[in-house]
C-alpha cells in the first residue's frame, strides 16, 4: 500500500540514530585465543598477533613452542608490541565511547610496560 507524503514508516530509524549505532567489535581486533578485543597485542616471530597474557599462558603449557593459529614450531618466543593493532583498538574505543569491549572490566588499554 502506498504511503502519503506525511506518513512515516515506523520501521525506519532516524538518521541520527543510525549514525550513532555502535560499531561491532571487528574480528581483526580480537585475539584468536581469547576471542576478545586486544588490550595488550603482541606479535610473534610467525607474524601472528595475540593478547600478551593469552600467548604467554599458551607457551608456558607447551613443551615445544608452537603458533596457536598455524601449529607450526616457533623459531623464537620473543614478543613485540603490535602498535598498529593497538592504534586500531584505540580508534575503535574513541569511535564507540559508550561501549566497553566484551570481556573487559574497563575501557583502558593495558600499558606498554613490557617493552
Amino acid at each position: 500500500m502506498a504511503r502519503g507524503r506525511d506518513e512515516v514508516d515506523p520501521t525506519d530509524e532516524p538518521d541520527a540514530q543510525r549514525r550513532r549505532a555502535p560499531d561491532p567489535e571487528p574480528q581483526d581486533l580480537c585475539c584468536p585465543i581469547t576471542f576478545e578485543m586486544f588490550r595488550d597485542p603482541v606479535m610473534l616471530s610467525s607474524g601472528h598477533t595475540y593478547e600478551r597474557a593469552a600467548i604467554e599462558e599458551h607457551l608456558r603449557h607447551n613443551d615445544r613452542p608452537r603458533d596457536p593459529v598455524t601449529n607450526l614450531l616457533l623459531r623464537s618466543t620473543s614478543m613485540l608490541p603490535n602498535h598498529a593493532i593497538r592504534r586500531n583498538v584505540e580508534t575503535w574505543l574513541s569511535n564507540n565511547p559508550d561501549r566497553t569491549p566484551d570481556g573487559w572490566d574497563t575501557r583502558q588499554m593495558l600499558s606498554l610496560i613490557h617493552i
